[in-house]
């Protein structure tokens, strides 16, 4: 869900392909039926539940975004650069119903039908684009698809489950931002200091996408580090600090790592750290250790990816 939400942040946002979009050698048809307390359902069926909003089907390849509007029998067609896209989000009016990603290949000089997809939900009314738990199952249906006078050939092709992320087990680019974190630490030290700062990180792990169970991690910071002993006036050490490190996810939800930092502009140092995150890519919490030139500091940190917090408030 979190990985949906990032790529329609990045659809949004950058509205268009920073290059020329391909000329349009296949495409993709389908219909949307709904499921509702066991009883399927076409758009024509709900006008009065969905009050007249317009629907229409997400796909993403990269870049590029395609949007398929879906008629009233459920049927949608789109025309489409070869390859192989995603169906990620419903268009619902003003509002979008995030999907499973499931992958489609649309052929060149083809028409690829993707299937009957079938959205289940217990009221499509009060649901629908609520994002509060609908199910998505893809049939083999394709009688009858396709626009009435095809110009490319119709050929089935199944949209079938895809990754998390696009192009998983290489390093795209929703994976390399994902990683970005922006957070807190505060703590205390030895002497009776106390610690904290901001910190910035982006994090990359060895297989793809990043919150695999047992995923090994790379980790590069840059912070601000503020320590500060009672009755001192001045901080003892006001430094900036760049820092490396390495670990292990043994869960997709917890992270343990360890490195060093070299800080500067204060005490200056090579600083050894060990942390202890939990969470998921969007948001975490969790400990640090690290040993300076004034003795040990233990922090509480709290951390945020900046695309997922602009994808939620979309």
């Amino acid at each position: 869900m979190l990985a949906s939400v990032l790529a329609l942040t990045l659809a949004v946002v950058t509205g268009a392909a920073p290059e020329a979009r391909p000329p349009a050698t296949a495409a993709v048809t389908g219909r949307l039926m709904f499921r509702q307390k066991g009883q399927l359902l076409a758009p024509r069926d709900l006008r009065r539940a969905l009050h007249g909003a317009r629907l229409a089907v997400g796909l993403r390849r990269g870049w590029e975004v395609l949007v398929a509007p879906v008629a009233d029998d459920g049927s949608f067609h789109t025309s489409a650069t070869a390859g192989v896209w995603r169906i990620e989000w419903l268009e619902v009016g003003g509002k979008s119903e995030l999907l499973p990603p499931h992958e489609v290949d649309a052929r060149a000089g083809q028409t690829t039908c993707a299937g009957q997809l079938e959205l289940a939900l217990q009221d499509v009314e009060s649901e629908l684009g609520a994002n509060a738990g609908s199910h998505l199952a893809v049939v083999d249906r394709c009688v009858g698809l396709g626009p009435g006078a095809p110009r490319l050939p119709i050929v089935t092709g199944v949209a079938r489950p895809g990754s998390d992320y696009e192009g998983s087990g290489s390093r795209g680019v929703l994976e390399i931002l994902a990683g970005l974190r922006g957070g807190w630490a505060w703590g205390s030290g030895d002497n009776d200091a106390t610690v904290g700062g901001w910190r910035l990180e982006m994090v990359s792990g060895l297989s793809s996408p990043l919150g695999n169970a047992g995923n090994l991690l790379l980790v590069a910071s840059f912070a601000d580090v503020n320590r500060e002993v009672s009755g001192v006036v001045a901080p003892v050490a006001a430094t900036r600090a760049v820092g490396l490190g390495a670990g292990f996810a043994p869960f997709g939800w917890l992270e343990a790592t360890a490195g060093g930092e070299v800080r500067f502009g204060g005490r200056a140092g090579v600083v050894p750290w060990l942390a202890l995150r939990g969470g998921n890519p969007a948001f975490g919490i969790g400990g640090r250790a690290a040993f300076g030139p004034d003795g040990r500091e233990l922090s509480i940190t709290v951390d945020l990816s900046p695309l997922f917090l602009v994808g939620s408030l979309l």
